[in-house]
């Protein structure tokens, strides 16, 4: 269990909070069949931030979800609807931020107050909202603040509770609510008007890096499957001069990571090359090619070029 504090409104952990926690969400399940999906949480990273609830955005797509910094980083948490009817509660089963950031302060914000229960594998959220319309169909609800240290994202879990009107008088609702990144480096994501889909063109890989062995001056193929929803267009980038790649439509969401890796001038050892499959400037996910280059071929193995083909069968296992 933490404590936050903050300058305006403290985000508290309580010792009964599982309780009425428990009761909350048994009161707003019948609601989940009920998702309006003109209404959205959205979220604003601001490295070395803390704005106390104070900001200017008016729009989404002024929004950042990404950011390579370090150190003190400020989430902002925004909530739209297409009405102003004033939303009294916002509550959350599954928040989750990496172990090796440090949640340091939070607000919540337009004179609400909250509450943050640690469990071993997330948190619980739960805040309350005087009874008041927004002033505008974007409002900031709250903000946390942590110390981030390497690469991660503070995960809201696809959806979260809302109530809309005044107690006995509203009505509950779901939301959709994502996820932002910070200390990102090959990979990031930066779609901040996502809503009620999931990030579309996420390339999705069965590992995080693949293996191949050759010898002095000969050049290798492989063929990695991934599935990126109904997006073309891949860009790829790698980290050293003997690796290239592109990529290649296999129909349906999947694709070929076509990789050549040429030993040309490599000396006998292990090369590593970062490999980064990128999407617009909109997101990047990336894994390692693994180089082993073994010492001079025998006179039994043919000269030239091999390929390699990854099987679908484990990224099928994974997505099916």
């Amino acid at each position: 269990m933490a404590r936050l504090g903050c300058p305006q409104r403290s985000l508290r952990c309580s010792p009964i909070l599982a309780c009425w926690i428990a009761a909350l969400f048994a009161f707003c399940a019948p609601a989940t069949a009920n998702v309006i999906p003109e209404t959205c949480m959205y979220f604003n990273v601001v490295p070395g931030g803390w704005s106390d609830c104070q900001s200017s955005l008016t729009s989404c797509e002024d929004m950042t979800t990404t950011t390579s910094a370090q150190g003190q980083v400020e989430f902002q948490i925004f909530v739209q609807r297409l009405t102003l009817d004033p939303v009294t509660s916002i509550s959350s089963d599954y928040v989750a931020w990496p172990d090796s950031w440090t949640l340091i302060g939070g607000s919540v914000c337009r004179g609400g107050t909250g509450d943050l229960y640690d469990f071993s594998y997330s948190h619980v959220l739960q805040v309350a909202f005087p009874c008041t319309p927004p002033p505008q169909q974007l409002w900031m609800a709250l903000d946390l603040v942590f110390d981030v240290q390497g690469y991660g994202k503070l995960d809201f879990g696809g959806t979260c509770n809302l109530y809309v009107g005044c107690p006995s008088q509203g009505h509950a609702e779901l939301t959709y609510a994502r996820s932002a990144e910070a200390g990102t480096g090959c990979e990031y994501t930066n779609e901040p008007c996502v809503c009620e889909m999931d990030y579309y063109c996420y390339p999705q890989f069965s590992q995080p890096e693949y293996y191949l062995e050759t010898f002095p001056g000969r050049i290798e193929h492989l063929e990695i499957p991934f599935y990126a929803g109904w997006c073309s267009n891949f860009h790829v980038h790698t980290g050293e001069t003997w690796c290239s790649g592109s990529t290649q439509d296999a129909g349906a969401g999947h694709f070929l990571l076509e990789l050549t890796a040429d030993a040309t001038g490599l000396d006998a050892g292990e090369y590593r090359s970062w490999v980064q499959v990128e999407w617009g400037s909109t997101l990047a996910r990336c894994i390692d090619l693994i180089l082993s280059v073994r010492g001079e071929a025998s006179v039994e193995t043919p000269e030239g070029q091999r390929n390699y083909r990854v099987t679908w069968g484990k990224l099928r296992a994974l997505y099916r």
